[in-house]
């Protein structure tokens, strides 16, 4: 089966790909394939309608459940294809370069206060998983335990972060990474929307962009694999396009185009993007509140 890529990873082509290597299949999903090029390090392979991603391809294809891949497999990779157990191959050289890029925190941060306000709102009540806990009183269709504790945990990192307290903010972190279920746990997924955040050039809390390096350290000690890279790549301020553009319409979009651009995050995994979006939110709110101690 031969494949065309749509876009690609700009740092992953001029890194990683640059002279050819070798990797195994890690594992297989409906929406992605991840491939491991080292012993902490992932490639993963997106269907054609993910956004893009750190280390990522976008492959022109509508799902991977079909394609007969299993962990395991070989896969050798070049600047030119990638070939999966010798019989599928990717041809990279379609591909769109991608270099996602954060904005830069505003000078006037009087818009993103209402669409702050706004997107709360929005959150509570079309959230999911453990991020509606954070946003409303009643999580129904949740776990409560793991909802009290995310909500206390999540609280009380942003607390320490506004206090200037990092031990007490590292003692929160590692209590919330690999809180959850899943590859992708929601006390990880929050971590990722906050380091997102806290890495906005120019914030009042740009300084705790620090953080994300001992987030990182634990996460490789206490989480999977595929969430400790994304940990990985936040704390360098590396977070897939759809944070990126929420992050941006918070700042100075107008409310139709916040609806719209968190509503595309929500759809992220199967609460993953509620998580995700409730990590950016509180992220904003500490760089109000510095802003406002200031």
């Amino acid at each position: 089966m031969h494949l065309a890529a749509l876009s690609i990873d700009g740092l992953l082509e001029r890194d990683l790909l640059r002279v050819p290597c070798r990797g195994l299949v890690h594992s297989v999903f409906e929406r992605v394939v991840n491939v491991a090029t080292g012993r902490d390090q992932l490639l993963t392979l997106a269907h054609r309608g993910a956004d893009d991603a750190p280390d990522s391809v976008v492959v022109d294809l509508a799902a991977w459940s079909g394609s007969g891949l299993a962990p395991g497999a070989p896969v050798q990779m070049d600047r030119a294809q990638i070939v999966i157990d010798d019989c599928l191959c990717i041809d990279l050289l379609p591909a769109r370069p991608w270099f996602g890029a954060l904005p830069a925190y505003p000078d006037d941060d009087s818009i993103l206060a209402r669409n702050l306000a706004f997107a709360s709102g929005l959150l509570a009540r079309h959230g999911r998983g453990a991020a509606a806990a954070l946003a409303c009183t009643s999580p129904s269709r949740l776990d409560r335990a793991l909802a009290a504790v995310l909500r206390r945990e999540t609280r009380a990192l942003c607390e320490a972060i506004a206090e200037g307290d990092l031990p007490r903010a590292l003692e929160h972190v590692g209590r919330l990474i690999g809180l959850g279920h899943g590859l992708t746990p929601s006390g990880d997924d929050f971590l990722v929307g906050l380091l997102a955040v806290l890495n906005l050039a120019g914030g009042p809390c740009h300084a705790w962009r620090s953080l994300g390096e001992r987030i990182a350290e634990i996460a490789d000690r206490q989480t999977h694999l595929i969430s400790a890279t994304a940990l990985r790549q936040a704390a360098r301020g590396r977070v897939r396009q759809r944070l990126i553009d929420l992050c941006d319409a918070l700042q100075g979009a107008g409310r139709a185009s916040v609806g719209l651009t968190l509503g595309l995050v929500l759809e992220i995994g199967s609460s993953s993007g509620s998580d995700l979006a409730a990590g950016v939110l509180a992220g904003f709110e500490l760089q109000l509140g510095a802003r406002v101690a200031a």
